[in-house]
């Protein structure tokens, strides 16, 4: 061993101790790394497990661990392990040199009590170390193989599909996170997987298998996860695992929080004593939880959304029906309803994912509790599958699509909730003649001067109709319809209107270029002391409209190209002024 390698090691030996002298532990909580020891040499590239103990007998939170000064992992306690005080934390090295690892330990109430360092050499070549932990972790292992001559490897992040970044979720709840990406290489992906890199792993399994996808095409990648049960936020990073080892980029973010609880009397639960463990050093990896999906809750109706007749329009404004579907109810998968905060804290938008069995039809449900106003919603699919109705039910959202291909695909349904709003809504249907060979622009209006701030459709849409804008304009709402028939057919329009004394805007995107090959979304925001309501959308040509739905400061729409010539479009938002 040289001696600069020799002096750091006796540097970190020395403030070891001398930390171990100074600090005057606060509480029993104690954390001991017990693999790799100081000292050894781990290769550059290949995977290591860091195993630790904890002594905990008034239980712990989190488990931290640390390279150098950066945090590449974070563990939750699991009481479903069975060795809960045992942890397992892999970890790739991927910069050769002297290496401090450490793991921090939290209690139950969030504050860091205790860690433990050991302080490792990582080397370019060399034997495996011997002492490498004989338990490999299911997690990414990036091997440093060349890339097949006649092929590139290659992964686009196209975008999120469900729970966008800085979605808020319930503590202990499992929720489902979509990415859609595109095979952007040129060869074919067989036997790829995605592995969890760094962060935090929320439960989730590494590798999970992927499809077989041609280069060029798209795919979208879903885990089912489980938020933490204390507040914070929380950020995984996973990545597209080649079949010789390859990690391929960029990096798939999943980023949640969960906040504050709120401050209710309740009793104060008596801590149990936990019996110290008696761990071997074969580390038994935190099991993998199956998913087990909350069903959505069946609380009684509160009718905030009205539906009030107008003498001075045409239009039916009363909807006393059942909305029926003609669902497969086969459907194995209740969809978890999880929030995402809005420009307001309070204000939430609700993403109820499903995994929609191959040709089926079914019916998904977005709900606002009850104090709160369904002001929009709408959807995330992918090209497979095709929107029959997207249409306000009461506090509901209700998305009706059919899945007309032979494999599973996963959908998501969206409402928007606003907080503590007593303003009226009602809901205007019109029916809309479009001439035959024609590009209509039909408007339909609010009664007595209220904003329309989202529309619907209500389904049975004649085919031949094609919807190629549906924007806000004040007290109207203008639909761009194309009739590609020789006769006059008749589109159904539903849109939402918002009386109330505070002042609403909409706020549209420039015309953005979108291209031939590709999707692409726009996400247009409302500006900062508003809040979003509803949105709209027009484009140029003829792409597949596979998101139109509420983002989490604004309006969010997806297109997937249906033609090789290039488009445009821009997305509008709504915006109510001031707070809630």
């Amino acid at each position: 061993m040289s001696a600069r390698i020799l002096r750091f090691f006796l540097f970190i030996t020395l403030g070891l101790l001398l930390l171990a002298g100074c600090v005057v532990p606060s509480s029993a909580l104690a954390v001991l790394v017990t693999y790799p020891t100081t000292g050894a040499q781990l290769p550059l590239y290949q995977e290591v497990t860091v195993n630790s103990m904890i002594n905990a007998p008034d239980g712990w939170s989190r488990a931290e661990l640390w390279i150098n000064s950066d945090l590449v992992r974070l563990d939750l306690f699991d009481p479903a392990s069975p060795h809960p005080n045992v942890i397992a934390q892999p970890w790739i090295p991927t910069t050769a040199g002297p290496t401090l690892i450490r793991v921090e330990v939290y209690d139950k109430e969030g504050r860091r009590q205790a860690r433990s360092e050991v302080a490792v050499m990582v080397i370019e070549s060399g034997p495996t170390p011997t002492s490498l932990s004989p338990t490999p972790s299911p997690t990414a292992t990036a091997t440093p193989e060349p890339t097949p001559a006649n092929c590139t490897m290659a992964v686009t992040f196209l975008y999120d599909v469900t729970i966008p970044e800085g979605t808020v979720l319930s503590p202990g709840t499992w929720f489902t996170k979509t990415w859609r990406v595109q095979n952007s290489g040129t060869c074919d992906w067989e036997n790829y997987q995605l592995v969890f890199v760094r962060g935090s792993l929320l439960a989730g399994t590494s590798p999970t298998a992927l499809p077989a996808l041609a280069a060029g095409n798209t795919v979208d990648v879903s885990l089912y996860l489980l938020s933490p049960s204390y507040e914070g936020t929380y950020e995984g990073i996973w990545m597209v695992q080649a079949k010789n080892g390859s990690l391929v980029g960029p990096e798939l973010k999943v980023n949640i929080r969960i906040p504050k609880p709120t401050a209710t009397p309740t009793a104060t639960a008596t801590k149990t004593p936990t019996p110290t463990p008696t761990a071997t050093k074969t580390a038994t990896p935190t099991a993998t939880k199956t998913s087990t999906t909350t069903p959505t809750k069946s609380s009684t109706l509160t009718a905030t959304l009205t539906r009030t007749p107008t003498p001075t329009q045409t239009t039916t404004l009363t909807q006393t029906h059942t909305h029926t579907s003609t669902s497969t109810p086969t459907t194995t998968l209740t969809p978890t309803t999880t929030a995402t905060d809005a420009s307001s804290s309070s204000d939430k938008l609700l993403t109820v994912p499903l995994l929609l069995p191959a040709n089926t039809t079914d019916t998904l449900k977005a709900k606002c509790d009850p104090g709160y106003l369904l002001v929009s919603g709408g959807y995330a699919i992918p090209k497979e599958v095709t929107v029959l109705s997207s249409q306000p039910d009461g506090q509901t959202w209700l998305l009706t699509v059919k899945n007309q291909s032979s494999s599973a695909q996963m959908v998501s349904v969206y409402a928007r909730c606003l907080a503590n709003q007593k303003d009226e809504l009602t809901l205007v249907k019109q029916d809309l003649k479009i001439p035959a060979n024609t590009t209509a622009n039909k408007p339909v209006s609010c009664p007595n001067s209220a904003y329309a701030i989202a529309d619907a459709n209500p389904g049975n849409q004649p085919a031949g109709l094609t919807l190629r804008g549906s924007l806000p304009n004040g007290t109207r709402w203008i639909f761009s319809i194309y009739n590609d028939t020789s006769r006059e057919l008749t589109y159904h329009a539903a849109v939402i209107c918002l009386q109330s004394s505070a002042e609403v805007t909409r706020v549209t995107s420039d015309a953005t270029h979108l291209d031939a090959t590709l999707p692409q979304s726009v996400d247009e925001h409302c500006p900062s002391g508003t809040r979003p309501l509803g949105g709209g959308y027009s484009f140029q040509n003829s792409p597949l409209i596979i998101v139109n739905r509420p983002s989490a400061l604004g309006w969010l729409v997806g297109v997937e190209p249906s033609s090789s010539a290039p488009a445009n479009i821009i997305a509008s938002v709504v915006c109510l002024a001031g707070p809630e």
